[in-house]
């Protein structure tokens, strides 16, 4: 049987715990280990016969003493870096996974669910493997640190305990005690916002032209109506005599003149207007005409649909288009121009938006967190002012008025016409000025294509729709109505409540749950204003102490209805400020090389700009907020 020197032995083992010492040579008994490359190789002697089997014989085994002594040392080392590698793998999968927690419970403080927050953040854990023993404390506001306390931040703890494998065995150490910590919360991100979109998936929608609208103007009960409002009878009945002469030829003549303002003003909707049959949405927010829409402010669009994000990559859900923001899509011929856009969806084509400022980043992003409704702690604006029913305001041209005065006077005696004389300047403001008052209404319409209608400040509540025109508010014309707040109810939800009103709207219902879709396609819209001349001017409310200081236009929420606005002709002499709400509704602006001060918050958007167009509201909402992790 062969057999082994110690020495053999000893190299055998040595050899492995030489390379982990970082030995560089060892020497086995008498022998140098062998040269490097380099080295001059040294004079080799051949021994005399029978040296080697002394030199062997006479070995003390000291090497096994020291192999003994360290081998321990080395299995401890050993166990050490297995250990401690394991152990710092599971460290950092925990930290992980707090920060995870962490975020998630921030998106839920961000969504206003803050009450969920322990459940999020101990579901996240339990979603990694190996994580099942991880005890996890959550606490809102965090108790430590530098937010501690505050209410938008959250602090999540997290500790388990290691069991160790090998340095049990050689060192008795079986446990090691793994805690982690992550807060996050939610913080602004960019700017202010001056136009915010909604409904993430709005249904179809087309509206019908300016023609189809106005159709029944004509209608013998729209006429009648308007010659109530006027109200000349009124006036003639102080002076009996007249009234008895001029009563059936004062309504067929002031029939006559009502219906050809009516044509007038139809005529002028529809030669000077941008027509406003447009398809079904193209996109949540479409940017159409010819030039580029300034918005000076941030632009959000809660939209889901389709398209691209910055880097052209697929974004959203469904095909390309509709997309979730659109400019043109078919023909690229606008642009929009803004600090920052934040789409939940896509858009059509990255290089339609650009910055602000030429040397900043694009304010493209995409991919994006929906942004809440920021008037959702807003009710219902009431007032206590007149009521009324459906109300035609029809300012009558001057020439018009002089024509059908002069008829009134040619009919009557030479004794009866300094009479008339007498009433003629007061019948002659009835028919050219039309004052409004803050108040209660089932619809409001004002025809005034010359001028002449004015609306005192304050709150009007329209509360139906004309049944002629089945518009709730149409105001045509250069209409001034400065410091005024529209409140738009749901005529489909009727009208009950205390006064002849709707019940108060709770705070913040259905801001975030959408009212049930339209059966039709085709919505007649809710409001419709188009100045069709240079002169009008419509403000929002001025009251400094009013939650709705500076609104134009709110529309219930549960009302879906389009709004109306064609605002090219306030180039020069006009002006169209305030803000517009109608969360679950569809706004349309038209407009011209013109600067607004409005701010608007709808359902879906359209903007088509005759030129270059800019919104540069004074006031705007609060930025868009993001989930960051800061500790």
């Amino acid at each position: 049987m062969k057999s082994y020197s110690d020495a053999r032995v000893f190299r055998f083992f040595a050899t492995p715990a030489a390379a982990v010492l970082g030995f560089s040579s060892v020497r086995f008994g008498n022998r140098a280990a062998r040269p490097r490359c380099g080295d001059v190789p040294a004079p080799r002697t051949i021994p005399e016969r029978g040296t080697s089997r002394r030199r062997r014989a006479t070995r003390q085994g000291k090497v096994l003493v020291t192999l003994a002594v360290l081998l321990p040392t080395l299995l401890t080392i050993i166990g050490l870096i297995f250990d401690g590698g394991m152990m710092t793998t599971q460290q950092m999968d925990q930290q992980h996974v707090t920060d995870a927690a962490a975020l998630a419970a921030a998106v839920d403080i961000r969504t206003n669910e803050s009450q969920r927050v322990n459940a999020t953040a101990a579901s996240s854990f339990g979603r990694l493997p190996r994580m099942d023993g991880v005890v996890v404390e959550t606490f809102c506001p965090p108790r430590s640190g530098r937010y501690a306390g505050d209410s938008r931040y959250v602090e999540v703890l997290g500790e388990t305990r290691y069991q160790t494998s090998m340095m049990s065995m050689f060192s008795g150490y079986r446990a090691s005690s793994l805690r982690s910590r992550a807060v996050a919360g939610v913080a602004p991100s960019g700017p202010g916002a001056a136009l915010v979109v909604l409904d993430p998936l709005p249904a179809p929608l087309s509206i019908a032209d300016w023609t189809s609208l106005l159709q029944n103007t004509t209608h013998p009960e729209f006429l009648d109506a308007a010659g109530e409002t006027l109200d000349l009878l009124g006036v003639l009945e102080h002076l009996p005599l007249l009234s008895a002469v001029l009563d059936g030829l004062l309504q067929q003549q002031l029939t006559d003149c009502l219906l050809q303002t009516v044509t007038e003003t139809w005529d002028l909707l529809v030669t000077r207007c941008v027509p406003i049959a447009l398809p079904a949405l193209t996109a949540g927010l479409e940017i159409e005409g010819l030039g580029s829409l300034t918005v000076e402010g941030a632009v959000h669009v809660n939209n889901r649909w389709g398209g691209v994000d910055e880097c052209g990559e697929r974004a959203g859900i469904g095909p390309a288009l509709p997309a979730a923001v659109a400019c043109m899509p078919l023909v690229p011929t606008t642009r929009l121009i803004t600090p920052q856009i934040r789409v939940v969806g896509g858009v059509d084509d990255p290089r339609n938006y650009r910055p602000l400022d030429p040397a900043a980043d694009p304010p493209l992003r995409a991919n994006q967190l929906p942004v809440p409704d920021p008037l959702a702690d807003l009710s219902a604006p009431t007032t206590s002012g007149v009521r009324a029913g459906d109300v035609v305001a029809v300012a009558v041209d001057t020439k018009a008025a002089e024509l059908l005065l002069d008829r009134l006077s040619g009919a009557l005696s030479v004794l009866l016409r300094p009479v008339f004389d007498t009433v003629r300047p007061l019948l002659h403001r009835r028919l050219t000025q039309v004052t409004l008052h803050p108040g209660v209404y089932d619809s409001l319409t004002v025809l005034a294509p010359g001028g002449g209608a004015v609306l005192q400040p304050g709150v009007y509540v329209i509360r139906g729709k004309n049944p002629a025109t089945g518009l709730s508010l149409c105001l045509l014309g250069p209409v001034h109505a400065e410091g005024v707040l529209f409140c738009i109810q749901d005529p489909g939800h009727g009208r009950a409540g205390h006064d002849g009103l709707l019940g108060p709207e709770p705070a913040g219902s259905a801001s975030t749950e959408p009212p049930p879709r339209p059966h039709a396609v085709d919505l007649l819209p809710s409001v419709v204003i188009a100045p069709l001349l240079p002169g009008g001017r419509l403000t929002g409310l001025q009251d400094p102490d009013s939650p709705y200081r500076d609104m134009l236009i709110y529309q219930q929420r549960s009302d879906r209805r389009p709004i109306l606005l064609e605002g090219q002709h306030l180039v020069g002499g006009g002006d169209l400020s305030g803000t517009v709400y109608a969360p679950w509704g569809h706004v349309s602006l038209v407009s011209g090389a013109a600067r607004h001060d409005l701010r608007i918050v709808s359902g879906t958007a359209r903007v088509l700009t005759v030129g270059d167009t800019t919104l540069a509201p004074q006031s705007l909402f609060r930025p868009a907020e993001d989930v960051v992790l800061v500790e």
